[in-house]
């Protein structure tokens, strides 16, 4: 299989400054930028309400000074909250093109401890519209869109980090029956606290891409084997996903 090569532009501040305009602020830099231990250096913009942030390479964030609690009964619908954002992110010239997208809820409950067990409800629910990059076919792991919206899709957050790739080497792969024995030895990670002592089942797998060393970011991505799953245990079950290196050693 193929390895592929970022390719990130390295944005100058007016190019951040340009970005930044599509979003509606326009402004001077919050404070002198100064790159990190990755050379990289993020501008800050902000304008009431709205606040924009941009790195040189591949990552923006736009976001309004909205933490009010969200009424569940008044955010959009699945299907809606996926047109709203689709329009959103057109609309200011940043819709990628080839993508997979899925969505999200993040919810804050009000929990009676006065009663056991404690009843809960749901007083504050938000939805994120997420967007994966393909690329011939693959996810490329590395690169992501978020929308998060509230009360009649009122958009609140938009996250990106998205590059360009071309082909580079080919690699070989193990196939997948190795894969499943480096999982049976590094052992399938998952949420001790909910599930112990049971027995894990392998639910689907496939190949993605990203970095071979999921700590250590490059400009260089290659095949992972990405395994889902459902642990059965004693007390409850989990589900579980994870990432093994496909390339073969040499």
């Amino acid at each position: 299989m193929p390895s592929y090569h970022k390719n990130t532009k390295n944005r100058s501040e007016t190019d951040v400054r340009d970005l930044a305009a599509k979003f509606g602020v326009v402004g001077e830099l919050s404070s002198e930028p100064v790159p990190d231990s990755k050379g990289e250096i993020t501008y800050d913009i902000s304008q009431l309400p709205a606040h924009f942030s941009a790195n040189n390479k591949d990552f923006m964030t736009w976001n309004l000074e909205d933490e009010k609690d969200q009424d569940p009964k008044l955010v959009p619908t699945d299907s809606d909250a996926g047109m709203i954002a689709d329009v959103f992110i057109a609309s200011h010239g940043t819709y990628p093109g080839n993508v997979r997208v899925s969505i999200g809820h993040t919810q804050a409950e009000s929990c009676d401890t006065t009663i056991t067990p404690e009843p809960c409800k749901v007083v504050s629910e938000r939805t994120d519209v997420f967007y994966y990059h393909i690329v011939d076919g693959y996810v490329f792991l590395p690169d992501w869109m978020s929308v998060e919206m509230g009360e009649h899709g009122h958009i609140i957050r938009f996250v990106s980090r998205w590059n360009s790739y071309e082909k580079t080497d080919n690699v070989k792969i193990i196939p997948p029956s190795e894969a499943v024995k480096i999982l049976q030895k590094s052992g399938v990670q998952f949420d001790q606290r909910d599930v112990v002592m049971g027995k894990v089942t392998i639910n689907s797998f496939k190949i993605v891409y990203g970095y071979a060393d999921p700590m250590v970011w490059t400009d260089r991505v290659v095949p992972l084997y990405h395994f889902k799953g459902e642990f059965k245990g004693t007390n409850g079950t989990s589900s579980w996903e994870q990432y093994i290196l496909a390339l073969k050693e040499t």
